[in-house]
């Protein structure tokens, strides 16, 4: 189907062909240049006349942008641009050999041409093409008439004013070196603000550091006085408590402790530390567990009044544990090995009472060496009862002794307690006299 067909085909496309301002083919053939006139927005008219044959072509109806009538281009003439880039009409055919394309393409090239140069939307009929060519005659001349005038008034000033504008480029001059020293002198100020603002941001670091280092002082500071006032407190409580120390250390002295702990006295023949008895009567039978505690009572006591007057025994060793004391020899030249004995017994025999008895013997030693220490610090004071290692008074403390009775021996060990409450006594006068 040809161009012409395919618009003849749809009425639809066809219109739209026409307000966009391409060529719509006629039927007849040819393209029309001249105009056949109608009323705004009427469709084309079909020439009245047909056009020239031999043409091969088809005629073009358009629509003009401005009034919006319709028109068709004549067959035998088409558009030529002049030398001074206007069209002009000439009588050629143009269409011979064309396709509806190629015609198409050709009148959107000028149409595009005329729109860019004129300003006006094309294509235009010919009463609306001689307005616009009119107005645009009129616009060249007041154009024309102001450039004659600009001309006249630049000619004048550049006559007339000659010196004056010299003068005012000398003045220029002037002002374009006063200009230069001024941008000087703002480079200078510039660099010196620059400099003034690197010591601004320097200072308020300054400052920033200042402000943090004063207030880390004042939190040191308010820290330092919570903690002195703490410190105030616990002082203040250390020196009540050190009072109260120091009372309760003058009640003791004053009390002696040794003699409030350890209660040495006697009950009749027996002698008793802390209501317990040492010895054995035929009349008063005591219990070997009452004796062995009596015995870990006295060995606590020997002990402390030891390490007191800082005795160091030189034949036995006094090992207090409670009920089960111990007293062990100390290795002396010639002798192989040490020996443990028990200071407590609880079976009967010849040999347990032996060992028993070598117990005693040992912790009567110790009391003598206590009490010549004593006595040798305390001159004027003297022994109650005169010891020689195991005999008291003249009596044995062992109870294996050869002619021993049950007498003597509770009647020993009696004066052998008595001896250490004298040491407990001179313990408590040394005390108050230091």
């Amino acid at each position: 189907m040809s161009f012409a067909g395919g618009l003849a085909a749809n009425p639809g496309l066809m219109a739209t062909a026409a307000v966009a301002g391409y060529a719509t083919p006629h039927a007849g053939g040819g393209h029309a240049l001249y105009i056949e006139d109608g009323p705004p927005g009427a469709s084309p008219k079909t020439p009245s006349s047909p056009p020239p044959q031999g043409g091969g072509g088809e005629d073009l109806y358009l629509v003009c942008q401005k009034c919006r009538r319709g028109f068709r281009v004549l067959p035998h003439v088409k558009l030529s641009k002049g030398a001074d880039d206007s069209f002009r009409w000439i009588e050629d055919t143009f269409s011979e050999g064309m396709s509806p394309e190629q015609l198409q393409a050709t009148a959107s090239v000028l149409y595009q041409y005329a729109a860019d140069h004129v300003g006006t939307n094309t294509p235009l009929c010919k009463e609306c093409h001689d307005d616009v060519a009119r107005g645009i005659h009129d616009q060249l001349k007041l154009m024309g008439a102001d450039e004659a005038q600009y001309e006249c008034h630049y000619r004048a000033l550049m006559e007339g004013e000659g010196e004056e504008l010299g003068a005012l480029r000398g003045a220029v001059g002037d002002l374009e070196k006063e200009e230069a020293e001024l941008e000087g002198i703002l480079a200078a100020l510039e660099a010196e603000m620059r400099g003034l603002e690197g010591e601004a941001a320097e200072a308020a670091e300054a400052r920033k550091a200042t402000h943090a280092r004063v207030d880390r002082f004042w939190r040191n500071t308010s820290a330092l006085r919570v903690a002195e006032h703490f410190l105030s407190e616990e002082l203040s409580a250390v020196h009540r408590q050190l009072e109260i120390t120091e009372h309760s250390k003058a009640s003791a002295g004053a009390a002696n402790l040794l003699n409030e702990t350890f209660n040495v006295w006697h009950d009749g023949h027996f002698g008793t530390i802390n209501n317990l008895r040492l010895g054995r009567l035929p009349s008063r039978p005591v219990e070997q567990n009452e004796m062995n505690a009596a015995w870990g009572y006295a060995a606590q006591l020997l002990d402390r009044l030891l390490a007191v007057w800082d005795v160091v025994t030189t034949r036995y060793r006094v090992t207090p544990k409670g009920s089960f004391s111990t007293v062990t020899t100390v290795v002396q030249p010639g002798m192989k090995k040490k020996e443990v004995y028990e200071l407590y017994t609880g079976a009967t025999g010849l040999w347990a009472n032996t060992r028993h008895d070598h117990a005693i013997k040992g912790f009567a030693c110790c009391v003598d060496e206590l009490c010549r220490c004593v006595a040798s610090h305390c001159p004027a004071q003297s022994i109650p009862f005169q010891q020689d290692e195991d005999r008291i008074h003249g009596l044995s403390v062992k109870q294996t002794a050869n002619g021993q009775t049950e007498e003597n021996w509770t009647r020993a060990l009696k004066y052998m307690l008595l001896n250490l409450k004298w040491a407990v006594a001179m313990t408590a006068v040394q005390d108050a006299d230091e």
